[in-house]
Order: structure tokens, then C-alpha cells, then sequence
């Protein structure tokens, strides 16, 4: 008779048979790419990042950090929408109406003077791909209002000491 003793053993897929709610894998890219858009129409930040599912029942946290930056903005309004996809699939599309997205920005009731404005933004969705092919996330950005400025991802300029950071974090969780 013989007996094996272990202090542990963990699965090759990181969880037990039929355990819900653990992280199998994250895949994180950092992007420092400029982008800018002064329009409603949606322009690609340059941002995104691939993952292959072990389970197509498992879910992706698909999160993102956009470095952001208005200039120029005008009638009080630095507002702009980022746009989450999944291949071509638009996943997460910001609140809208007729003149632009809207999720993110400043709005300066106090003045009507030109206004420059810098931030991050940030945005968590959670995503049911159902496969287990390569998927790749992306985002995309527009302004809230034509002519009302421009705001760009990862701005830098001659002052610039180190290049502004995007980054994406894709993580695959058991469902």
C-alpha cells in the first residue's frame, strides 16, 4: 500500500471542477499612442487587447483607463464617449442624443469662455463572448457636439515629460 501526501493541488485551468467566480486569466496592454477626434463620429483610440477563452461559458471583465485631454472646448462643454467592441460588435456604447455621446467630461456652468480639460476615463464591462476563440476587444472615441473642440487619448506635447498611459484589462472569470 502506498500514500501520496500533498499540501495542495491546483487544476491546470487554476479552479476546482464546478467553481464559480475565479480568475483563470488576465491579459493586460498598455497603449501610449495619440489619438484625437473633434466630431460625433467614432475614431479608434489605438487601445486594445486579445484573449482566448478556456470556457465559452466563462465571462470577460473588460476593463479600460484612458488618459484624456479637451482643448479648445467652447459653450462651457468638454464632454466626450468612449465605445467598447468586440471584433466589429459594438459591446458598450455610451449614453447619447442628437448631438453626441456623453459619458464622460465637464460641463462649467460659470462661464462661456474657451476651456481646457484633463482627466482619466474609466469604464468595466462585463462581457458573455460564448467561445472559445481569440477575441479581440477595442475602443473607440467621439466628441459631444461638433465644432465644440477636440479631445484626444494620451495627449502629450514639447512639455511632455513622459508619454500619457491608456491601458486595457481583459480577465476571464468562471461563470
Amino acid at each position: 500500500m502506498s500514500t501520496i501526501k500533498v499540501d495542495r493541488i491546483e487544476p491546470q485551468d487554476g479552479l476546482q471542477s464546478n467553481a464559480m467566480g475565479g480568475i483563470v486569466q488576465v491579459v493586460r496592454v498598455v497603449h501610449t499612442g495619440q489619438v484625437s477626434s473633434n466630431s460625433t463620429t467614432y475614431v479608434s483610440t489605438g487601445l486594445q487587447a486579445s484573449i482566448k477563452p478556456r470556457s465559452a461559458s466563462n465571462k470577460i471583465m473588460v476593463s479600460f483607463e484612458h488618459s484624456v485631454y479637451h482643448s479648445n472646448g467652447f459653450g462651457n462643454l468638454s464632454i466626450h464617449g468612449i465605445k467598447i467592441k468586440r471584433g466589429t460588435q459594438a459591446i458598450y456604447t455610451p449614453v447619447t442624443n442628437n448631438i453626441g455621446p456623453y459619458d464622460f467630461g465637464l460641463v462649467n456652468n460659470t462661464t462661456s469662455d474657451y476651456s481646457n480639460y484633463y482627466n482619466r476615463s474609466r469604464v468595466e464591462y462585463l462581457d458573455s463572448p460564448a467561445t472559445t476563440g481569440t477575441i479581440t476587444y477595442s475602443t473607440e472615441i467621439a466628441l459631444y457636439q461638433n465644432n465644440n473642440g477636440t479631445v484626444y487619448v494620451n495627449y502629450s506635447d514639447s512639455n511632455t515629460v513622459e508619454a500619457p498611459k491608456s491601458w486595457m484589462t481583459l480577465t476571464e472569470i468562471t461563470a
